[in-house]
Order: structure tokens, then sequence, then C-alpha cells
């Protein structure tokens, strides 16, 4: 239909020009093609057909869509035969594009046309009302499942830092009442000194989502330019800013001008502003107050996604926005290194306070000799916030055992330092499943930490080391000794687990298929069955999922609900109100929390989860997919600690000795894409690696799991058959 619209308006152009020489120019002009439509300083409605006129001997045409009259910041370009062109990703409201066209001939430069402008139409919507002295409100807290984030015009599905995460449940927010926001006014006199002299690169605001209410968005160094949505309750909105090309970045900060509005803004980074790579995650701050990021990407574009969970009126609030360059590697002071180091007490490691040079320390290119912040004597190791090692060979001797302790304090919140030991066989080959589990270390204060471990006689060298990876602070070590103790009592074997049972992922289509029957009527390995009617509990109560869970529960299964937890960043209280609804609907009790974090950062978030499904008198089943920190096992009935593909299952599979403190019954390993050929040995490794409940498919699709594996029933008979 749009076509046919197109065809029209050419044809009625055709009629209004009255020499046909207008309509065929020569490419050997001195002008480009002539622009038609839509016509230069108009305004009008998104994602509009851009017309010019042809030219004779042309080949083709390229056009060139720009956020400025020099094109220095170019939003889209396309090469066509005809003489149109529609921007189908929508550019948003208030948005001008400068735009021109260049005709194409084999062998001659492009001739461009006359730059012309167009205008996206703004909503007549008032912008958030300015507080006056007296205006306060209260908050209203609800326990709603977050609502799933409005797709951005130019964002496509791209791999993120953090995994990526399954579509969040579509219910929308339970709305409350919420007065008029408060917004605190932007002033000079107020924010002007927060401005950083070293301002970073030069930005350009590029790209504003649907909703935005300011024609002046984020000027560079203006802070009387800003950035808000409509006063619409959107469930999203994004602001983007780009520099004058590809550049390295380090760090990203912003700065809020007026009461900032979404409980989580998402900022992702591109090259092209079609492919976007999602580089961290952050909260709402005070007016004034910065916010950094620490990154090192390249990319031209940022993109701040606020996402609106509480179901606020309008979101945004950016007053200044500052891209910045890595910052160099420091370099420490040097110092004369001793030709022997005096020896720590116990004799194992040496200069455990870093205080006579390096020596024997190994300092990679992030970590050097600090005296800024130091537990006993003078020095301590300084790891940057970017992230950074240090390390040291240490003499242990096989059958012994021994304690690592570490002083730690991080110079910032949000982020985790690490110490601990690693393990090698005589080629040199890394023993990770030997290795206790890593000290961590997240208080702005010093700390004592310590592990105890015991020497396997397959271990020919061992390292002891400090450790952080990129994030917003530095971490500081201290007084590192290692100590011999009492012999550890002898790791377990792990012999083979004789009984196993089967968890089966639901994900079938209950309407369309006939999954849910031959699971419930050939299920004898079956133990547990997740039901996910729509990537989490969904809208409403259905009927037919209401008969599934009733089948289910009638052939003795487990019925596990669905929960998405978004790797730690999603609320207790989202994941609570979304756990209550498959109560009320469908009198679920136990639950499948996928997506949890490992992290010893969010171990309290997931406590809470696992409280409330305890006080229902259910189980949590928590979906790390790898090895968690071991703190969750305080509270974590059955844990996903493996979930992958059959090929890493074999080869690639790691297995903390700490696994062996705890029986088969409290792991669960999810193994896809096995061969038909395969699902045996999986199912043998899978014993000898301590898994109670197990879940085996050959399906590689990238859903994995909705359909039976077509070994469905033998892998039933074996499975069963063990116990």
């Amino acid at each position: 239909m749009r076509r046919i619209q197109i065809l029209l308006l050419l044809a009625l152009i055709t009629l209004m020009v009255p020499t046909p020489s207008a309509m065929g120019q020569a490419v050997g002009g001195n002008s480009g093609p002539a622009l038609v439509s839509p016509v230069d300083g108009s305004v009008g409605p998104d994602s509009p057909a851009f017309i010019w006129q042809a030219v004779d001997g042309a080949s083709g045409f390229r056009i060139e869509l720009a956020a400025d009259p020099g094109f220095a910041v170019v939003l889209a370009s396309a090469e066509t035969a005809d003489v149109t062109y529609q921007q189908l990703a929508p550019f948003g409201e208030g948005v001008v594009i400068f735009w021109h066209v260049a005709a194409l001939r084999e062998g001659v430069d492009p001739v461009w046309s006359a730059t012309w402008s167009y205008q996206v139409a703004s909503p007549a919507t008032p912008e958030p009302p300015t507080a006056t002295p007296e205006a306060t409100f209260t908050e209203t807290a609800t326990n709603t499942p977050e609502p799933p984030i409005t797709a951005t015009p130019t964002a496509t599905s791209t791999p993120t830092i953090v995994p990526t995460a399954t579509n969040p449940p579509t219910q929308a927010p339970t709305q409350t009442a919420t007065p008029n926001p408060v917004a605190t006014p932007v002033t000079r006199s107020e924010l002007s000194g927060k401005l950083d002299p070293s301002s970073g690169y030069s930005l350009t605001g590029v790209g504003r989502s649907v909703g935005s209410v300011h024609p002046s968005v984020l000027v560079d160094r203006d802070l009387s330019t800003i950035w808000t949505s409509s006063a619409t309750t959107p469930r999203s909105g994004y602001v983007i800013v780009a520099l004058d090309q590809v550049r390295p970045i380090g760090e990203i900060r912003w700065l809020f001008g007026k009461s900032g509005r979404a409980d989580q803004i998402r900022i992702a980074v591109s090259t092209d502003r079609v492919s976007w790579t999602e580089v961290g995650r952050a909260r709402n701050a005070a007016v004034g107050n910065w916010q950094s990021l620490s990154v090192l990407v390249m990319a031209r574009y940022v993109r701040f996604t606020f996402v609106n969970i509480r179901g606020d009126r309008w979101l945004g609030g950016l007053v200044e926005v500052e891209v910045h360059p890595p910052k160099p590697k420091p370099t420490p002071t040097p110092s004369p290194d001793p030709a022997t180091p005096p020896p720590a007490p116990d004799g194992i490691v040496r200069n455990a306070s870093f205080e006579v040079g390096r020596t024997p320390w190994y300092l990679n290119a992030g970590a050097y000799r600090s005296s800024r912040m130091v537990h006993g004597g003078g020095l301590a190791v300084a790891l940057n916030s970017d992230g950074g090692f240090a390390d040291q060979v240490v003499t242990l001797t096989p059958g012994n055992s021994y304690e690592l302790s570490v002083w730690g304090a991080m110079g910032g919140t949000w982020d985790v330092g690490y110490a601990g030991v690693v393990f090698r066989d005589a080629n040199g080959v890394r023993l990770t499943a030997l290795e206790p589990p890593m000290i961590e270390f997240t208080q702005g204060s010093y700390q004592q930490k310590e592990i105890q471990f015991r020497v396997d006689k397959r271990i020919a060298k061992a390292s002891i080391f400090v450790w952080k990876e990129t994030g917003g602070a530095r971490f500081y070590a201290d007084d590192v000794v290692v100590r011999r103790i009492a012999d550890l009592p002898v790791p377990s074997t792990g012999a083979a687990v004789e009984c196993q049972s089967l968890l089966v992922p639901g994900y079938f289509d209950p309407w369309t298929t006939t999954l849910w029957d031959q699971t419930t009527a050939t299920g004898t390995g079956v133990k547990m069955v997740i039901v996910n009617p729509e990537s989490g509990v969904g809208d409403r109560a259905e009927q037919t999922w209401v008969r599934v869970v009733a089948g289910a529960r009638s052939a003795g299964f487990t019925v596990l609900g669905y929960v998405q937890t978004d790797y730690g960043t999603r609320s207790a209280s989202a994941v609570i109100a979304e756990m209550d609804q498959y109560r009320k609907w469908y009198g679920i009790r136990d639950f499948f929390l996928d997506e949890a974090d490992a992290r010893y950062q969010s171990v309290e978030t997931y406590r809470a989860m696992a409280a409330n499904i305890h006080a229902g008198g259910g189980i949590a089943v928590l979906n790390f997919g790898w090895a968690p920190h071991p703190s969750y096992m305080q509270f974590t009935d059955i844990a996903g600690v493996f979930e992958d593909g059959f090929a890493a299952y074999r080869d690639g599979y790691e297995r903390p000795s700490w696994f062996n403190d705890y029986p088969a019954s409290r792991f669960l390993h999810i193994v896809h894409s096995t061969p038909s050929g395969s699902w045996q040995d999986a199912v043998e490794l899978s014993r000898q690696r301590n898994a109670g409940t197990i879940w085996i498919t050959d399906d590689d699709t990238p859903s994995y799991y909705k359909s039976l594996p077509t070994y469905w029933t033998s892998l039933n008979q074996t499975v069963r058959s063990g116990c």
C-alpha cells in the first residue's frame, strides 16, 4: 500500500513540473539531483518517504541522512536505483534530520544535491512540571512484576556482556495513583561546578525514543538542555549521544539535572547505531551527583535506556553526559629490589606485605604498589578499576593442608576483588576442579579472609593471586600469608550416582502439540517439570495451563513455575510478585528461578526469594548455569550448575572441589544439543559428576526446550533403572 501511495505522489509531481528537462538532469552538471519531498524545513510524521528527481545517465543514487548539516554524524545511508527512499526505523519525535542525494555513474565522482532539513513532529505534551518549594510527594511501592522493555527503534538483537535474558513476563504493572513528579529545576549556579574541566570527547545528541519532549536535548557542555520523556507512563525510553567517529572509550559519566525516573538504566554502545552491546546497568542518582561506568570498548554511539519498572509518568532527567578515553596505566614508583627479599614468618610467601620491591611477585599492567591504602607497613598492592592481577609461585607439599589469608579492601562500592590459589599439573595444565573457591572482597575497609585447602598429589605447581575484573573501583590487598595447618579430610572420590531423576523443561505449547501428554504418559524417570506459560506466568490465568498443571500432578510430578531473574538485576519484590501470581492462578508453590546470578554480590537478593518460597512450603531450584558462589547453597534446594551443549559438557566441564561437600540431590545438570549417539555418554558423565537431577536433549534450536528428545523413551528407562 505504501508503494502505491509513493507512485501516486510521483505522478502528481510529474503533472506539476512544467519542463521535461527539469525531470532529467545530466550527471555532469554542477548540481546534484533536485530534491522533491519532504520540503526543506518542513515538519511531519516519523519515517517519511524521501523523494528526488531522476537524472539522465545515472546508474543509481546514494542518500544520506544526518543529525547535522555537515554530515559529521550520519544516521542512515543507502544506495538505490529508485528515486525514493524510506527509513523504516523511526527517528523519534522532535528529531531534526538533514538529507541530501548524489547521482551515481561509473567513472564519475558523485554529485550531491542541496541539503534539506526535516523535523519529526513532536506531540503536544506538556513538560513535566517544575516543583514549587512546597511540592512533595511519596512514591507508592508496588510488588508487581517488571514490565518488558519496549524495543527501541535502533536496537537489534545483539549479544550483551551480561548473558542475554529470555523474554520477561508480558504482564503489565498494576498502576497506582502517582502524583505529579517533583522536578528539581536545572540552574547553572547549582550545577556548573559539576562539569569536569577535562570533559572527554565532544558529543552530539543524535537520537531519542518516542515521547521525548525537549526540542534541545543534551547539548554538550550546556546545562540548560536536558532529556526527559513525555508524561504518558512509557514502558521505556532512550537517548543516544555520538562521538565524531569510532574511538576507544574508557569511562562513561552522566549527571541528572532533574529528579531521575526509571528504576534501571541500561547503557549500551555501538559502532554503527545498528548493532548494540550492553556494557552496564545503573540506578538513579540524586540531582548533581555524577555516576560513572568504567569500560574498555571501541564505539561511536552511547545509548541510555530507561526502564519504567514502577510505572512512573515520565522517564529521564539527564542533563549532561561525558565519554572519556581510557586512562593510561599508572606507573608505580620504582623501588630497588633486593637480591633476596626477606621471607614471611612461615617461609612460604615472600615479600608478603609488598614492602621490598616487586620480587617475587608478578604484577601485570593493571597492578602496582601503592601507599594510598595499606593494612600493615607502608605499601600494599593496588589493582586498577579496569582490572589487573598480582601472583606469586609458592612451594607446597602434596598431601599437606594449608590456609591462605589475605587482607583486602575495595576503593568503592558495586565492585569485587578476589584472592585465591591456582593449581597446575606437571604439564602445566590448570587443575581447576582441585582449586578451592576464591575469596571475595566487597567492603570499603580492610577485612581479613582466608580459605583452607589440601594439596593433591597431582599438583606439581601452585600460585597464589589477587585479582580484579573490569569494574568501577580499585582493589587493595596486603599482608598475604600461607601457613601449614592440620591435615584436612581427603575429598570424596565422587563415586558414581546410582539414583537420578529427570527435570523436564516443559516449554511446550499445549494448544498445538501433544508433548505434555507424552511427558505425563511416559515420564517414568521424571520427578519434576517446569511450566512456562509465557516466558513467565503471563498476564492472565489460562484454563489450558490449569489442565496441564493438574495432569502433571496426577502423574506424580513436582510442578515448578518458571521465573526469570535476569542475573540478579531483577528485584526480589518483582520476582515474589510473579510467584504470587503462580500461586493464585495455578496453585504452584515450587519454583525454577532461571538466570540466577552466581556472584557473591547477589546472595542476599536470592536469599529473600528462596525464603519466600520456603515460607510457602515450596522448593527453590536456582539455575545458575555454572558453579555459583558456595554461599548460595545455604538456601538453594537444587542448584543448576551446568547448562550448555554436549560438546562443552564432555570437554569443558569444571567442577570445584566444594561440590563434594553436598549430596547429588542438590545438583542439576542440563545438557542440550546431545546427539542421539551420545545421550548415554551424557548420562554416564552426569553420574560421575554427582548430578542427582538431569535433563538431556538433542534439541539444538535457539529455544532448546520446546520439544522432547528423539530418544525420550530410552532416556526415561535408563534413568529409572538407576533407582
